[in-house]
């Protein structure tokens, strides 16, 4: 397959004998990329295979009244963390059971999860993150595992930069309190009280760092291989695909 064009893939889109072949492209090179991120919302791999299934029909379906005012990779971020907070709005209207310490729960079925090889660190990170708002948890995830710029982040949650960086560091700090009450010699270190602003969130930023950005979520064996042509699949279901002359 040729190397991603994104205006190449905009004019496959336009035309209905290569509309097909647009979106497989789209599918083969985000599919990846938004399934990480929707595997560190919601954890377990079959949600988040659930989820970015859900992810391309929508787009599918929807693919015709795309007009281009946003990049392609931009709209399916949307598209995927509104599908993301919606399965955990009803994850949670669901839980009929109380439980004095959900993050411990999910720790547990972390520690249990085949598809998770993460050490004690991780798993205080993932503790620390699930005691984060939704939308901090993504902006955390965007920015730390996958680096995404500020800016681009603004295009997708409709929000200030400004206010993205102040997300972002709370989550940075959030995090350390709780390794700091793990007690890891990781994140041991004395902050300056002289140090403010920037200095001082670039100073949180190498601390969390020494955590490391390890994948420790796996999927099953040839997931990825297979994806594009399951998606294809799914979505051929939810709407006649445009034949070829």
């Amino acid at each position: 397959m040729n190397p991603y064009n994104e205006r190449e893939v905009l004019a496959l889109l336009q035309d209905e004998r290569t509309q097909k072949q647009g979106f497989e492209r789209i599918v083969s090179q985000y599919s990846e990329q938004l399934y990480w991120q929707i595997r560190r919302m919601v954890l377990s791999h079959d949600d988040a295979n659930d989820l970015l299934q859900n992810t391309f029909i929508k787009a599918w379906i929807n693919i015709d009244y795309f007009r281009a005012e946003a990049k392609l990779s931009t709209w399916l971020y949307r598209i995927a963390l509104n599908e993301c907070i919606t399965f955990l709005n009803k994850q949670r209207a669901m839980n009929t059971v109380a439980i004095d310490d959900p993050e411990a729960d999910v720790t547990q079925k972390l520690e249990s999860d085949p598809y998770f090889s993460g050490d004690r660190a991780e798993l205080l990170l993932q503790k620390a993150l699930l005691t984060l708002p939704e939308k901090q948890r993504m902006v955390f995830n965007l920015k730390y595992y996958q680096e995404m710029k500020y800016e681009e982040m603004s295009e997708i949650f409709g929000t200030s930069v400004g206010a993205l960086k102040a997300s972002y560091h709370h989550a940075v700090k959030k995090n350390r309190e709780v390794f700091g009450r793990g007690q890891l010699n990781l994140l041991i270190c004395t902050m300056s009280k002289k140090k403010r602003g920037e200095e001082r969130m670039k100073e949180e930023d190498n601390i969390l760092k020494k955590v490391g950005k390890k994948n420790s979520f796996k999927v099953p064996e040839g997931y990825f291989e297979n994806l594009t042509s399951e998606v294809m699949g799914n979505c051929r279901k939810k709407k006649v695909l445009p034949l070829k002359k």
